[in-house]
């Protein structure tokens, strides 16, 4: 076998998706439609990358009373599953589609957990599983049982086994990521990127991290597109969507396209095209089965400039 994506999710749930006319509070309204579908950062991602034609692990942690469904649904989608019972139930977010638009999405709590143990079986695992050429995302919030030296030590332990790591983690844990000085790529958008320090703009803080030794420093910055570093050059780039309906979720397509990338040794230029690209077919509605074709025909859309 060759190298995998393997994604590394702390947090999952279920997506539970509505579309109503409309909401009149303190009232009662009938749903047109429901749909409720396995979450999860690390989750989705996995999912986007087998749809992109890549093989996917997905590692992560989910309630043992769910565990069964939600693994299940996740198979079903063609990803390799390696999952972490905890305690409790797994959280359900509710996201209210009006006129196949996201009118409102809202994310339950995550995970408590009582120790660390869990994170860190979690980790060990896809250490253990890592081999030279794979890219491991480590995706998400992280439980504060964990504390952020544990997650550096899995991502220069993955390292080692020369797997290439990409952070897409918050606060403390993209800063102790980062601080390793070993990914491969990194991608806070421009309000999360804050938790590295001071920098008087985006190109201040894309240096910051090339200075850290990130390979590929991205910063999201929503409908704006991202900006990187491409050969020492700050370049922003952007894909336009005519259309656009689902933003929930942008950022998980965008690093399934991002580790693709990496895997495929596409460049800096061409992967964070290709991620723009994923993102974009996303925001259109692409569901998995349409997925790689609608990203496809996104890239052809992408444009950069700097």
């Amino acid at each position: 076998m060759g190298p995998v994506v393997r994604t590394v999710t702390f947090n999952t749930g279920f997506d539970d998706h509505f579309l109503v006319d409309g909401v009149t509070w303190g009232g009662v309204e009938k749903a047109r439609a429901f749909e409720s579908q396995p979450s999860g950062k690390g989750v989705f991602v996995a999912r986007r990358t087998v749809a992109c034609g890549v093989p996917a692990h997905a590692y992560y942690l989910i309630g043992e009373r769910e565990q069964a469904h939600h693994v299940g649904a996740v198979e079903a989608a063609g990803v390799v599953v390696h999952p972490v019972a905890v305690p409790g139930r797994t959280r359900h977010n509710l996201t209210l589609m009006m006129e196949d638009r996201v009118a409102a999405h809202m994310v339950s709590p995550g995970y408590q957990l009582a120790s660390a143990a869990p994170a860190e079986t979690l980790l060990r695992m896809v250490v253990d599983d890592a081999r030279a050429g794979d890219v491991v995302t480590l995706n998400g919030s992280i439980p504060a049982a964990l504390p952020p030296e544990a997650l550096a030590e899995s991502v220069r332990a993955l390292a080692e086994r020369g797997a290439r790591v990409v952070s897409d983690n918050q606060g403390p844990y993209l800063a102790a990521a980062v601080g390793t000085g070993v990914l491969a790529a990194v991608k806070p958008n421009n309000e999360e990127v804050t938790a590295l320090g001071d920098a008087p703009d985006l190109a201040g803080y894309l240096w910051v991290l090339a200075e850290a030794g990130v390979g590929l420093p991205v910063i999201t910055r929503g409908a704006d597109g991202v900006a990187f570093l491409d050969y020492g050059e700050v370049r922003l780039g952007s894909c336009p969507v005519a259309h656009p309906r689902l933003s929930v979720g942008a950022g998980d397509a965008f690093v399934a396209g991002l580790a693709t990338g990496i895997l495929e040794d596409r460049g800096a230029l061409d992967t964070v095209a290709w991620a723009s690209a994923c993102a974009a077919a996303h925001v259109a509605g692409a569901d998995d089965a349409a997925f790689r074709a609608a990203a496809e025909r996104a890239l052809e859309l992408f444009a950069v400039r700097g």
